[in-house]
């Protein structure tokens, strides 16, 4: 399942990827970036068999910042259409 999603996001997002290795291959400022995958892979491996036998839960305290994040979204959202619909073309 994982494999089939990692594939999905490839097709969809190749174009970009293709774009991205031209100017890492291209630009000496960016040429760090063909480490980046690599180096977070290897990470995230490390870590993961440190923390694989970790018991996981839900914590419900992140629903009040994620609750009031979505407030502000709608209240911003609100303000803008009034403030787009109130302007004088």
């Amino acid at each position: 399942m994982l494999f089939a999603l990692i594939a999905l996001q490839v097709l969809v997002y190749f174009s970009t990827y293709l774009s991205m290795g031209q100017v890492w291959w291209r630009s000496e400022t960016f040429s760090h970036g063909f480490l980046i995958f690599p180096i977070s892979a290897w990470l995230v491996l490390a870590q993961s068999r440190r923390t694989g036998a970790a018991a996981l839960a839900p914590d419900l305290r992140a629903l009040v910042p994620l609750f009031a994040l979505v407030l502000a979204g709608r209240w911003r959202a609100a303000w803008m259409c009034w403030w787009w619909s109130s302007m004088r073309w």
